[in-house]
């Protein structure tokens, strides 16, 4: 192969006359007319473009300029297939090469005994001089005495490795638009890089079929730091006892999560009108029922977005605001005491009326009234052995709770407004109408007006499910849809919040779905939210707040590869980014063609 520049191409006119000498007289050079000169030719076509220009910073070839730049400092900490996902879904082109070298580590060892013995000095004369200031030397000692005992036993062995980047553009702005994007997803990932300047023709060898490391910028890593940089190397997610939730975008792989395997049990779906969040949702809960014999799920859905999977499900359909659904209901786990669980319970049940002063009254309860409500509610259980208590019963004691001037007005107060249970919110307030017994239940929402501007009614749901999801001893997923009707209102974030941060005590997931995570952020009680749950599913979005991004360790690429991702609509499958405790990954969400027509018309969102 040969390279020329800009100057040597009136070189080559030049030498144009002495080579028209090895021609045939048809024009057609001689030795192509041999088996040997026709392999030398196609050969070399294969391998060596016809025609490279070196310029300060790039290089042209073939019409198509490259940009390279070379790893200078690795991240601290990486993730495997941390460099493999930049081949994956980029709009433009880049190439890739990397020398792995072995070292002999009695040099390195014989290094750190030098290095270790000279700090050791140091810090012991620091010691004498009576200084205080050795912090940093102490925390470095004990790194290079972890380091040295690292290989001494050989739990590990050292690499130099020299990594070097090449973006391509069709035009020198093209490649530099592509270079500066990359590089700010590097730097977001920690990775420091150095762009080649002064030797691109260099670099550009680097990528020859002879493998020459012509930069020679070598790094010494350990073994587990050289295996993160393989570029074939890409995380992968696969519980045993698992649901598919996608196949990964670059491998194909099929990406199994467990979520029950994580600390935190719940999970966020978020992604705008169309994306395929819920599709997603659905084939999740799906995917639950069939394998899981005895997983229960709980589908709250104000606007009905559900109710065609529910069918499918077979789901018990509890009509909200028809069937009476008691929020004094009190379910006792196995091995408490009612007493216990009315102390767990208690506090939801303040919430739940708080909302009815805060929302239904317009005048939030005060702390006197507060106390009454209380002391009326552990009588009422009391009195009535735990056993069938309704909301008349609280309103009954009220005044037989009261002490002095200050309760017993506070008591007066809270029976007038509560005389709307007897009325208009008499759904409320009696003996639950319906059985639970399903491992699918559906809250229908369609009998409500103006859902959203019902706070009573999405309280008592989630005050209720929260009673069910603590007593039963299996797995539960609670599935909630159009998440931010219920963010808007106080009482029940908080409820909500408290449900979330203590779902793992009781095994039950939740599941949030909304439009974006702008809903979470605008409350202290949604950031909660989104640092417990150890699943964010993020589908198409036009960007991810900088606090999200904070929260969830997410580069720049990853907001990059949302902004990009394909929609169920238009593509016939969806994108998302999945970010779990074991590492993000990027997947497409298919249904099988079995899974399709199980869903029936519940499938068409994909």
């Amino acid at each position: 192969m040969f390279w020329r520049k800009k100057k040597g191409i009136e070189k080559e006119k030049r030498g144009k006359s002495e080579g028209e000498k090895g021609k045939s007289k048809n024009g057609v050079p001689a030795k192509v007319l041999s088996p040997e000169g026709h392999r030398e030719i196609v050969d070399k076509g294969v391998a060596a473009p016809s025609y490279a220009c070196e310029e300060r910073g790039a290089v042209t070839v073939e019409g198509r300029t490259i940009v390279s730049a070379y790893v200078v400092a690795y991240p601290a900490k990486v993730m495997e297939g941390w460099i493999a996902d930049e081949f994956t879904w980029r709009p433009y082109h880049i190439d890739y090469v990397q020398f792995v070298e072995p070292k002999d580590e009695a040099k390195i060892i014989s290094y750190l005994n030098r290095k270790i013995t000279q700090l050791e000095a140091k810090y012991e004369e620091m010691r004498r001089q009576g200084r205080t200031d050795t912090t940093s030397i102490e925390h470095e000692l004990q790194y290079l005495y972890a380091y040295r005992e690292r290989l001494v036993s050989r739990q590990t062995k050292l690499f130099t490795v020299s990594t070097t980047f090449y973006l391509s553009g069709e035009s020198r702005d093209a490649a530099e638009r592509n270079f500066d994007d990359f590089l700010k997803r590097m730097r977001g990932k920690g990775c420091q890089l150095k762009r080649v300047y002064y030797r691109p023709l260099d670099a550009f060898r680097q990528l020859y079929p002879e493998g020459r490391d012509v930069l020679r910028m070598k790094a010494l890593v350990d073994a587990e730091a050289a295996a993160s940089c393989f570029p074939f190397a890409f995380p992968t997610l696969m519980h045993e006892t698992g649901v598919l939730y996608g196949l990964d975008v670059a491998t194909r792989a099929p990406i199994i999560v467990d979520r029950f395997c994580f600390a935190g049990h719940n999970e966020i779906v978020v992604g705008k009108v169309g994306s395929g969040k819920s599709f997603f949702t659905k084939l999740e809960v799906a995917r639950w029922v069939l394998k899981d014999p005895e997983v229960r799920i709980f589908l709250v859905d104000p606007l009905a977005g559900f109710r065609d999977v529910a069918a499918v499900l077979r789901a018990q359909v509890v009509t909200v605001g028809k069937n009476v659904m008691n929020p004094m209901d009190l379910f006792v786990p196995e091995g408490e005491t009612p007493q216990s669980a009315v102390k767990e319970k208690l506090m939801s049940l303040l919430e739940f009326f708080s909302t009815f002063f805060e929302e239904e009254i317009g005048n939030p309860i005060d702390k006197s009234e507060s106390g009454v409500l209380r002391k009326a509610i552990l009588k009422a259980y009391s009195d009535k052995d735990y056993r069938d208590v309704v909301i008349d019963d609280v309103i009954n004691r009220l005044e037989l709770v009261a002490a002095g001037e200050e309760e017993r007005r506070a008591a007066e107060r809270i029976k007038s407004a509560m005389q709307a249970f007897t009325a208009e919110l008499s759904v409320f307030n009696g003996v639950t109408d319906v059985d639970i017994n399903n491992r699918v239940v559906y809250f229908d929402f369609s009998a409500v007006e103006g859902v959203e501007k019902s706070p009573l009614l999405l309280h008592a749901v989630l005050t209720w499910i929260g009673s069910r999801v603590r007593a039963d001893r299996g797995r539960k997923i609670v599935v909630i849809d159009e998440a931010h009707y219920f963010l808007t209102y106080s009482q029940i974030r908080k409820f909500l919040e408290r449900s979330v941060r203590h779902s793992r005590h009781h095994k039950t997931g939740y599941s949030l779905i909304t439009q974006g995570y702008e809903e979470f952020l605008r409350y202290e009680e949604g950031r909660t939210m989104i640092a417990n749950a150890d699943i964010h599913v993020v589908f198409r979005q036009e960007s991810i707040p900088e606090d999200v991004k904070r929260l969830l360790g997410l580069s720049a690429g990853a907001e990059s590869f949302v902004k990009e991702a394909a929609q169920g609509k238009t593509a016939g499958y969806s994108s998302a980014l999945l970010v779990t405790p074991e590492g993000n990954l990027y997947m497409n969400v298919f249904a099988s063609p079995e899974e399709k027509a199980y869903l029936g018309t519940a499938g068409r969102g994909v």
